[in-house]
């Protein structure tokens, strides 16, 4: 890999058609300069403290400059690309990896879309690693000697989110965010749709990790006062976008429906397709209400990625009071200042924002008990150092 890859690399995601352009917004990329082979310039439109964390964190592929054709893609990791098909995904050991050859020569990726279906195939031999499995599956196997749970922490989770769009309505009435946040009962959500693997959440995204905000206390369940607000907004029936793209969360929106009702309101629960929930990026900013889910990343780096004026993934709605005050926190240089900053960010969400974040989802997978050394970091699989020590 060469300065020259990283800067073509760079220019092509912030172009269209790429759909990762907004994250490169402040990049100039017509200026940016190779200085030798392994050092290049890259000069901003404006100052961006947290660039490194909050752009090159949140979205750098590299490819070989000159790159046109993404079918068959390069990379300069373990794996290399061999095929793809509308079933599996194969790579075949780098063997010349900077860090060393990886121990298993061929990794086959099956496209399974089902948790209980990836499961399944691990139990009859048909996969040796299950990523994504659901906690009802990972309950029942917890005894199974012939099965191996991995579970990621909250340190590698989802954040899962019934998220409310401010800009639409009944969303635009604060009343109705905070009735839908006070009608959830975000412990029972956590025990009964992810079996207890996982944490209540806070409405913020970043929990126990680093800039998390200091003071954001567990959110306390007032059905009464749901109830109230509701009336007062004239809202009694809402209906919920949701699928199980992650495991709990098609669950999880059937039971908030039931503990809706409690404070007044008739929840619709409109089933999605699981493979094409994600399909239409550009619209899912056109849903009132939809269950949502984040990689927990830290604060600042969701933020950033999620909340800015063209992020795809803005779905809570948030506007141009709010863009000021990320833009600010962005270009503030000073470390501490800039914390703090942030920190404000994360406190207005949880004051006035339209995610209902219930619940933080360990990452649960599942292995032969012979697959050994699978690292996880943000809920992403790595297998560089996994070896296999039994057939």
């Amino acid at each position: 890999m060469r300065a020259a890859d990283v800067a073509y690399s760079m220019k092509t995601l912030a172009a269209p058609p790429s759909n990762r352009a907004s994250v490169y917004a402040d990049v100039d990329t017509a200026a940016i300069k190779v200085v030798d082979e392994r050092t290049l310039e890259v000069p901003l439109k404006r100052a961006r403290g947290d660039f490194k964390e909050s752009v090159l964190a949140v979205f750098s592929v590299i490819f070989p400059e000159g790159t046109t054709d993404f079918r068959k893609p390069i990379g300069s990791g373990p794996y290399k690309f061999d095929k793809s098909d509308a079933r599996i995904v194969r790579l075949s050991a780098n063997t010349t990896y900077w860090g060393g050859a990886p121990s298993i020569r061929s990794l086959e990726i099956n496209r399974i879309a089902e948790p209980a279906a990836r499961l399944a195939a691990l139990k009859d031999g048909q996969i040796d690693y299950a990523v994504g499995i659901s906690a009802t599956g990972a309950q029942a196997e917890k005894g199974n000697p012939e099965i191996k749970i991995q579970r990621g922490g909250i340190a590698n989770s989802n954040a899962l989110s019934f998220s409310m769009n401010q800009k639409l309505k009944p969303f635009d009435d604060p009343r109705v965010r905070k009735a839908v946040r006070l009608a959830a009962d975000r412990p029972a959500l956590v025990s009964q749709s992810l079996m207890g693997f996982g944490s209540p959440g806070e409405d913020v995204v970043g929990k126990d990790l680093p800039g998390y905000a200091a003071g954001l206390t567990e959110r306390k369940r007032n059905v009464e006062e749901a109830r109230k607000l509701f009336r007062e907004a004239k809202v009694d029936k809402l209906t919920l976008r949701a699928a199980d793209v992650v495991p709990g969360m098609l669950p999880a929106a059937k039971l908030f429906a039931q503990q809706l009702e409690e404070a007044g309101v008739k929840l619709t629960v409109q089933e999605a397709p699981v493979d094409s929930y994600y399909a239409d990026l550009k619209g899912l900013s056109s849903h009132p209400f939809q269950a949502f889910y984040y990689v927990n990343r830290p604060a600042a780096l969701h933020l950033a990625a999620t909340t800015n004026e063209r992020a795809v993934f803005n779905v809570t709605g948030a506007g141009p009071e709010h863009w000021r005050k990320l833009a600010a926190a962005q270009v503030a240089v000073d470390g501490a200042a800039r914390e703090k900053a942030f920190e404000a960010l994360q406190k207005d969400f949880y004051d006035n924002g339209g995610d209902l974040v219930w619940g933080f989802q360990e990452q649960l997978d599942a292995s032969r008990p012979g697959v050994e050394g699978v690292t996880l970091s943000q809920s992403t699989q790595l297998f560089g150092a996994a070896k296999v020590t039994t057939g």
